[in-house]
């Protein structure tokens, strides 16, 4: 009796473990099919038999690039952009350094906040001049400059004349020739923070667009997108920035769907306004401009209007 009981067991025990296991398998197929992250997610869309990534709203992001070369305004180089991988852009705005801004009661340049706040405090003038959020910013000195034009494969430039100048402080000099060519870090550097140019202070702000715009297009190829940790890694290793690995991970994809061979993803917009009549002029922005930003970037303005 006993051994029939002990039989009876071990074949009830078998066949429950059996039923587990066929239910518990197709339970597991039918979780992954119908209710796991994956399939439900917005982010990834199935087409045949492969997996496609699609990029949504989640994935923009706005950050102000910082160019800290040396002392002095015309070393200081501020770059607004707005990440926007769903509509296949990323839009680069050059400020002037001189761009008036006020956070509370302080009213001063951009220039001036970045100087005595850091790279904070011209979040927050860019913040209360325009309007808008701005998530994130990346502060590269020279060295970190450099690598960046490096990995980009460098700024192919047509200058309208010759720029020649020797600083006096560090006795570096700048010899940059008319005519198209390939700068490197250094050179692109050199230009960007020409101490003064004959063609005002506009040429500045628009030299520093298209060169930039033309250089980040140009490197669009499947070898970016091979290197991209790499690249990642010796640029967030150099630099200031709030921005971190995780948010890197979160828009890897993001970024590998933007930057397909055979497009050109980035676009720059002018900042619009014209510089006071003082004695020490500075960039007063369009009452309007802030609105136009905030629907080029697709971002809802700080406070109405």
């Amino acid at each position: 009796m006993k051994k029939s009981k002990a039989r009876f067991a071990a074949v009830w025990l078998v066949s429950t473990l059996i039923t587990i296991v066929l239910l518990g398998g197709t339970g597991m197929l039918l979780y992954q099919k119908y209710f796991s992250p994956e399939s439900s997610s917005k982010e990834e869309s199935y087409s045949g038999d492969d997996l496609v990534f699609t990029p949504g709203e989640e994935h923009s992001q706005t950050t102000l690039f910082i160019l800290d070369a040396g002392d002095g305004e015309n070393n200081k180089i501020f770059v607004l952009s707005r990440f926007l991988p769903a509509d296949g852009q990323f839009i680069l705005i050059p400020m002037p350094g001189k761009t008036f801004c006020q956070v509370n009661t302080k009213k001063t340049t951009l220039y001036e906040f970045y100087r005595t706040g850091g790279s904070s405090s011209a979040v927050s003038a860019f913040e209360n001049a325009l309007n808008i959020p701005i998530e994130k910013y990346m502060k590269f000195d020279r060295d970190s400059f450099n690598t960046l034009v490096d990995i980009l494969g460098g700024a192919n430039v047509d200058l309208p004349r010759d720029f020649f100048y020797i600083n006096p402080e560090t006795g570096e000099n700048t010899n940059l020739k008319k005519g198209r060519q390939l700068l490197d870090g250094n050179k692109l550097r050199q230009l960007l923070t020409f101490p003064e140019f004959d063609e005002g202070e506009d040429f500045r702000t628009k030299i520093t667009a298209s060169v930039l715009a033309d250089m980040l297009n140009g490197a669009v190829s499947e070898r970016l997108a091979d290197t991209l940790d790499n690249s990642f890694k010796a640029i967030i290793n150099s630099v200031e920035t709030n921005i971190s690995a995780l948010d890197y991970d979160f828009r890897k994809k993001a970024i590998e769907y933007l930057i397909r061979p055979g497009t050109k993803p980035v676009t720059f917009k002018l900042p619009q306004g014209e510089y006071s009549k003082d004695k020490e002029p500075v960039f007063m922005l369009d009452s309007k401009f802030g609105e136009d930003v905030a629907y080029w970037f697709k971002v809802e303005s700080l406070m109405p209007s």
